[in-house]
């Protein structure tokens, strides 16, 4: 990220991204406030609202669309103009919002004129966020992701962490799954077992939908949020209830449905002052370091955005 736009909060994180890169817009959500971040009132924003806001942003401002008593949330599905295909960034950026605003398309009807919907990589933890824990994960993150761009925020009780890691939508199970993987290093040891199963079983099932499903479900009904435990129940780190909230909704756009999926707050929850704070990012210069991820038949390239 360029030094000029390290960025101190998530909003103005965000608002670098889709300033410095060919992102035509974003999605994202407006919730009233609960306790763990699955929305009971949740409200995508107008699809032609996620267009050229990178500069309110910037200045850690909200859209007009997100009232005082709400929580903005973005979502990981962003819409792209591949920056191999020979048109201006802000062009690109025009041409998708006539197109949605004044032609009543739909964000996915982009792609079918040369824009690409692409998920980037992020998640929500769900452990307290105390010192111990910070310096866990940040080990854990230069340990495990060394080859990968990443930033951590701290929220009012927990993280979210984002990676320079833009991948197709269809993809994201199989990334989840190595998070999984990888953060059940840090889960209590008596769950570490069974997190790292499931994290196996979504990278080896990544495109199998009822699989998915399956796994989903087992998590909801088998896994209690770290700071509440309860007996024959397992934790974990990471929010993996939140984990499973974000594949079912990925598995619904899959599907051919609108919305988007995988929400992390952009702002401060209604009666809060705190917004979600960078605390740790990296970034490797080496252009020799490995970007490709494993498919079912064959190694793509990870497409990396951060300027």
């Amino acid at each position: 990220m360029h030094p000029r736009r390290i960025p101190d909060t998530a909003a103005k994180f965000w608002g670098g991204l889709l300033h410095d890169n060919p992102i035509a817009a974003l999605t994202g959500t407006t919730y009233k406030v609960h306790k763990h971040g699955v929305p009971s009132e949740n409200l995508p924003i107008p699809e032609d609202e996620g267009i050229l806001i990178d500069n309110i942003l910037l200045r850690n401002e909200l859209p007009a669309f997100v009232s005082a008593e709400e929580t903005f949330a973005i979502g990981s599905l962003l819409y792209v103009w591949p920056i191999d295909k020979l048109k201006e960034d802000m062009e690109s950026k025009l041409t998708a919002l006539n197109l949605v605003r004044d032609k009543k398309q739909r964000l996915r009807d982009l792609t079918q004129l040369g824009f690409e919907a692409l998920a980037i990589v992020m998640v929500d933890l769900d452990c307290p966020n105390t010192e111990d824990f910070f310096h866990s994960i940040r080990q854990l993150l230069l340990d495990q992701f060394h080859d990968t761009d990443w930033i951590q925020f701290k929220t009012d009780n927990s993280f979210h962490i984002i990676f320079n890691q833009f991948v197709t939508p269809d993809l994201l199970p199989w990334f989840y799954g190595d998070l999984i993987c990888k953060f059940s290093k840090l889960d209590p040891d008596g769950d570490k077992f069974i997190t790292n199963y499931i994290g196996n079983q979504l990278k080896q099932n990544y495109s199998n939908r009822e699989k998915i499903r399956e796994l989903c479900s087992y998590i909801l009904d088998n896994f209690t949020h770290y700071d509440t435990p309860q007996e024959e129940k397992f934790r974990s780190v990471l929010d993996i209830r939140w984990i499973a909230h974000s594949l079912l909704e990925l598995l619904s756009y899959l599907e051919g449905n609108a919305g988007s999926f995988a929400f992390l707050r952009a702002n401060n929850k209604p009666g809060s002052k705190k917004v979600p704070t960078a605390l740790a990012y990296t970034r490797y210069e080496s252009p020799q370091r490995s970007k490709t991820l494993a498919t079912k038949s064959t190694i793509r390239q990870v497409k990396h955005f951060f300027n």
